[in-house]
């Protein structure tokens, strides 16, 4: 039995996917110590690790916008990773696992001088998508949200305190491990082929239960009506205005609605909400995508991955980060049709989902997409890979 650190990020899209990994180390007889913060606490422990508590001093929520959220991170990286080297000590560490965006896993596993495995929760990069991944700061006009002088002030004294070579801004927060499982299929993934498979295992979407609440939830809707379901994710959001959009646009025409507008927007602030819309703070967003229809997203890459598996086409909002390169990838496959969150009208949106509803090319595209994701192997391959790279290492060090 091995002992794996595992450290990640304080949102969903990061923590959802490394679950179904972590389930099944820990049910081939490895433990996993997890950091990250309190609550996703019952869904790691559900998955069999052992959770320790990681404060990043940020929350990822609405009210934190990432560019921002980034800067505080790194401000305090030396904090973080202090906090968990000290607590570690005593706990025999053989592997280090971290999120792709998690550098104070790469600073740890660098300290340690252990091996190294990268989950990739977005789009494995490398030099090849070097100009989509510039694209994509102008798109979201990244440079001009924070102060990038005292950004490379801060990678500075990274490179300093630990002795170790890190990239510019954003290859930085981009941390590649010995070995790179990426939780999409080499068909989603841009430039595939550029990437050694020796290193980087494509294993699609890790999709499994998370809590057994998920498992209770259940709704009832008029039968024979499609079902529209409409997300913004966790971290962007505080979108009002789009939730009000989507009551005022849909409560006179026959679908069934479920809107999930997170913990930051109150419901009754939406107005009047007719019986077959549901609007609910948070909802098990797996459960709610096998009956899906159709899905209007901001199109963060673990909800595109998750609906993509259930073949379900998306209208799609991009509203920063890594998601307009994500929306441009499915559009480009024929999965979905992309709109403007900014400009955004009622009739605009009801046009893109009676597209995607009526006309089969946007399914039959999330189908092959979806056929690409379980031929993957998916959760199993990704420690089926993690366990021959553990073996090789061993084997390495008896020579």
């Amino acid at each position: 039995m091995a002992n794996y650190l595992y450290i990640n990020l304080p949102a969903e899209g990061h923590v959802n996917p490394t679950l179904g990994i972590v389930k099944e180390l820990t049910a081939r007889g490895e433990k996993v110590i997890y950091y990250c913060s309190e609550p996703f606490k019952a869904r790691i422990e559900h998955a069999g690790a052992e959770f320790r508590r990681l404060d990043y001093g940020l929350d990822l929520s609405p009210k934190e916008k990432p560019p921002y959220a980034i800067l505080r991170m790194l401000e305090r990286i030396e904090d973080v990773v202090d906090s968990i080297y000290n607590d570690i000590q005593q706990d025999n560490i053989d592997y280090v696992i971290y999120d792709a965006n998690a550098l104070p896993g790469k600073i740890i596993g660098h300290l340690l001088k252990k091996p190294t495995i990268s989950t990739w929760s977005i789009f494995a990069i490398n030099e090849k998508m070097a100009d989509r991944l510039n694209a994509l700061r102008e798109k979201s006009k990244l440079n001009g949200l924070i102060d990038m002088d005292k950004l490379k002030k801060t990678l500075e004294r990274l490179r300093d305190t630990y002795d170790m070579a890190l990239p510019d801004f954003p290859k930085a927060m981009l941390c590649d491990g010995d070995l790179n499982i990426v939780f999409t299929s080499s068909f989603f993934q841009m430039e595939s082929a550029t990437f050694p498979r020796n290193r980087y295992v494509f294993i699609g979407p890790s999709i499994t239960s998370r809590t057994e609440q998920d498992q209770a939830f259940s709704v009832t809707f008029k039968p024979n009506q499609p079902l529209i379901y409409a997300s913004m994710g966790t971290v962007l959001n505080d979108q009002p205005h789009f939730y009000q959009t989507v009551i005022q646009t849909f409560k006179n025409l026959p679908f069934n609605i479920i809107l999930s507008v997170g913990k930051n927007t109150a419901i009754e602030s939406l107005g009047p909400i007719p019986d077959h819309i549901v609007v609910q703070q948070y909802v098990p967003q797996l459960k709610v995508l096998e009956q899906a229809d159709v899905f209007v997203t901001h199109c963060g890459m673990n909800s595109t991955n998750e609906a993509l598996y259930f073949n379900v086409p998306l209208v799609m909002l991009p509203a920063g980060s890594d998601q307009p390169i994500v929306a441009d990838r499915v559009e480009e496959l024929g999965a979905g049709v992309q709109l403007d969150l900014q400009t955004l009208t009622g009739e605009a949106l009801k046009n893109a989902v009676i597209t995607v509803l009526n006309d089969p090319k946007y399914r039959q595209s999330a189908k092959q997409i979806s056929a690409s994701f379980r031929e993957a192997g998916g959760y199993k391959k990704g420690v089926d890979a993690i366990l021959r790279f553990t073996e090789s290492y061993e084997a390495h060090l008896k020579i």
